[in-house]
């Protein structure tokens, strides 16, 4: 919505502190970033040149000791704390804030 209208007062409340996050990992799909470059190119570069890309994968079915490779879908990867960074900075940089151990438990706080 800053890209769009920067007049437009943006606050994100994260009930977590700065830098928390659950898991390890992001992974996603070409389709996940051409929509991301399509939404905010700046954002879908960052996000690109930090993270890990393949063409490829291996999948084992241990219950028949099936073994299915794929050589055609483009996957990434992103580390949590890498993705929640980069989108944290990108929406600063724009004029968002963001409110850290800030949860929103009823509408009428917003």
């Amino acid at each position: 919505m800053k890209r769009t209208d920067p007049a437009h007062d943006i606050t994100v409340y994260e009930r977590n502190p700065a830098g928390s996050t659950y898991g390890w990992g992001v992974t996603y799909w070409d389709e996940l970033l051409s929509n991301l470059y399509f939404a905010d190119p700046e954002s879908a570069q960052i996000v690109r040149e930090n993270s890990i890309r393949w063409d490829s994968w291996v999948a084992y079915i241990h219950e028949r000791a099936t073994v299915t490779a794929n050589d055609s879908d483009v996957g990434y990867g992103i580390g949590r704390h890498q993705l929640l960074a980069i989108l944290a900075e990108r929406a600063r940089s724009l004029g968002v804030r963001i409110e850290y151990e800030h949860e929103i438990t009823h509408e009428d706080e917003l």
